[in-house]
């Protein structure tokens, strides 16, 4: 039978033909989000934190709601406009990604509105100009961008990461200084020939046309003449020190650079100055003034400063009053910035600074041998050893607690006449017994003003080993300001670095066999040793270590700061970031477990050079060796029917360190590794960590 077709159904047919290639921009996407979770990833990433009005700039958004603060502050920061209605319970969609990033990125006004062929269907058709423009956000095969097209999580994310690349790494490769005086401002082009600091006096030549209520420049700094009294030394002038703002109606720098430590006027933690610097040259160019070598003793520390071009580093040692030392390294490496201000007579136009540098830290902290000094507790009585412990060590057990000025530097920026860096490094450091902990961070900080607001720019990548087996801890803070006319404009100061401590546990058996637990005040290291070889005492601990890192912006002392700009960040701390993956560790007698057993036992252990043992035990679980140097790894127990010969070694870096089939380690380099010791038929299985660091650095 031939097919029937009926004049309605061909018109059908001919209509979806025709309307087919002009179906809306739909696409299904299953991972999407609402305009107020895109909100809250967009203000978190940008450092966008806080706002100044209490009341809601949209009547659908009260103070109540969850997305109440990432409103307001997005309104000042004028990511939304309230003009504009906005949904936070709303799927996104393109046009809001567009919209929102664009106004981030300060891009509003570029772009042709011929590209795009549904650009009237866009309720915010500057920002997807310049969403297309910019390369961020494309076309489709018909030139339509979609505007309320759904957008998937993983997409929209995807254009943030870009966006936030581009704020937080703004570049202003065209260095300028422009400085416009107020109208009664006179300045005197002469050089006073003497100048006193202390008491704001200066000596002019006689034939000077220096007058009372004139202005001079001197080392970086504005003073008022207040009066002119002429003497056989020529013209004495009386000065007063005065504020940038008092002198300038409208100050704008901007510019970046790599900062060059050999050009810089260096003091170390006493005020003495190391090294004068290049200041006078406003240039880094070729020249270049003798690295710093110097060595100085503060607050009981002796402390070897060392600079070259691209970094300062600093060992610190001290020699303990119980024997043995402490000793810590700090060193700061590869320092960026990159700075914009504009400021007119009342107001701050725009403000930016960025820094990125490289920290590295360590601290370790080695005793003398606590049986040499107070005696062998080898075979004391149990339930005499915690209290002969405590008796001994209340006053004579020493913690070293102190803040160190390692140097203060001022680093002249190029091509900007009377601006400059300022940076200030202070070590803090916390140790109590044996340890060892290394660290390196890649630290990217400072902020954005812009609208009367600002937001933070703040990102910290780390890597760290650690040996510890008693409280220790290490933070290096550097103060980093923009410095010009003798005051700091904007600030940023970062104090990171990490922290363990420990908890004591002590397990003492009696005749009958019977574990008693007994917290503990005393440092697990100690207690290790002097229990060493008392079969009737074992040591559980348990360890904490996390890194810290606080960023402070803009302090009192800084323009900025002065303007309201000021803030505290707590960014890394116990709560957030703990230094081991999984949190705290736990050891027995020194050996990882996943909880303290130590359970009742029969009768007294029987002691050996090698006992039988429910698995391989150790003597120490965790060693410190140094580069080229050999270090044994002592068997302390075995399964019954083992021997020594049924053991193997394996190195899980032997980049790190390597070990023989004797259970020899030599260090490679400096860094962590672990030794699997195991029996030949794999039924038995230990860990050794080592931790290799440079001895003897010079």
């Amino acid at each position: 039978m031939r097919p029937v077709f009926s004049i309605k159904n061909i018109l059908t047919l001919l209509v979806l033909c025709i309307l087919l290639p002009f179906v809306g921009c739909k696409k299904k996407v299953t991972d999407t989000i609402t305009n107020g979770e895109w909100l809250t990833e967009l203000t978190t990433q940008a450092g966008i934190t806080s706002y100044q009005q209490d009341e809601p700039y949209y009547l659908n958004i009260s103070s109540n709601s969850p997305y109440f603060s990432v409103v307001q502050s997005s309104v000042e920061w004028e990511l939304l406009t309230p003009s504009k209605a906005f949904n936070p319970l709303a799927t996104l969609n393109r046009e809001m990604v567009a919209y929102t990033l664009m106004n981030l990125i300060s891009r509003t006004h570029e772009g042709s509105s011929d590209a795009i062929k549904d650009l009237q269907d866009c309720s915010y058709p500057d920002q997807v100009k310049a969403a297309v423009a910019s390369g961020l956000m494309s076309l489709d095969e018909r030139q339509r961008f979609c505007p309320k097209e759904v957008i998937s999580k993983e997409e929209a994310f995807g254009y943030l990461a870009q966006v936030i690349d581009i704020v937080n790494n703004r570049k202003f490769t065209d260095t300028k200084t422009t400085v416009k005086l107020k109208d009664d401002v006179q300045f005197s082009d002469e050089e006073p020939k003497q100048f006193d600091e202390e008491t704001l006096t200066a000596y002019f030549q006689s034939d000077s046309s220096i007058q009372s209520g004139m202005y001079i420049t001197y080392d970086d700094a504005y003073y008022r003449v207040l009066n002119c009294e002429y003497t056989n030394q020529g013209i004495k002038t009386t000065l007063e020190l005065v504020n940038m703002e008092d002198v300038i109606d409208q100050f704008e720098i901007q510019g970046g650079t790599n900062l060059e430590f050999n050009h810089a006027r260096i003091f170390d933690g006493n005020g003495n100055i190391v090294q004068e610097g290049t200041e006078q040259s406003h240039s880094l160019s070729l020249m270049s003034t003798t690295l710093i070598n110097h060595t100085f003793d503060i607050n009981g520390f002796r402390v070897s400063l060392k600079g070259t071009t691209n970094s300062l580093h600093a060992e610190v040692s001290k020699q303990l009053k119980v024997g043995g030392l402490l000793y810590a390294n700090a060193a700061l490496d590869n320092l960026h910035i990159q700075y914009k201000w504009d400021k007119d007579e009342d107001k701050i136009q725009y403000g930016y600074l960025k820094a990125d540098f490289t920290t590295s830290e360590n601290i370790g902290l080695r005793n003398g041998m606590y049986k040499e000094l107070y005696g062998d507790f080898s075979k004391l009585n149990p339930k005499d050893f915690i209290s002969t412990v405590q008796n001994i060590f209340q006053t004579k057990q020493e913690v070293l607690t102190d803040t160190l000025t390692l140097c203060t530097v001022k680093i002249p920026l190029p091509n900007a006449p009377m601006v400059s860096v300022v940076m200030k490094l202070n070590l803090n450091i916390y140790a109590t017994g044996k340890a060892e902990l290394a660290f390196v961070q890649n630290h990217v900080v400072g902020c954005e003003i812009r609208n009367g607001n600002m937001r933070i720019i703040s990102d910290h990548s780390k890597k760290a080993t650690a040996s510890i087996r008693a409280e220790t801890g290490i933070t290096l803070g550097t103060n980093l300001a923009l410095h010009a006319f003798n005051q700091n404009i904007m600030d940023a100061e970062v104090d990171a670095g990490a922290k363990g401590y420990f908890r004591t546990k002590t397990y003492l058996y009696n005749d009958e066999g019977k574990a008693e637990a007994y917290d503990i005040d005393i440092q697990p290291d100690l207690v290790e040793e002097l229990s060493e070889g008392n079969s009737n005492v074992k040591v559980c601990t348990e360890l904490n270590a996390y890194w810290l890192c606080n960023l402070k912006l803009n302090s009192s002392h800084s323009l900025a700061g002065r303007f309201g700009f000021g803030k505290n960040i707590p960014i890394l701390n116990e709560s957030n970031a703990p230094l081991f993956p999984k949190g705290k560790v736990t050891y027995e007698n020194w050996m990882s477990v996943d909880h303290c057993s130590c359970e009742d036992r029969e009768k007294a252990a029987i002691v050996d050079p090698i006992q039988v043992k429910k698995r391989i035990t150790l003597k120490d679980y965790s060693l410190i060796t140094g580069v080229g140097i050999s270090t044994g790894i002592q068997v302390s127990g075995l399964p019954e029917g083992y021997t020594v010969e049924d053991l193997i070694y394996t190195s899980k870096n032997e980049e790190i360190a390597v070990v023989n089939t004797f259970g020899e380690v030599i260090g490679k380099k400096t860094g962590g590794t672990e030794i699997l010791i195991q029996t030949k038929d794999k039924k038995h299985l230990v860990h050794c960590h080592i931790l290799v660091v440079e001895l003897n650095r010079k």
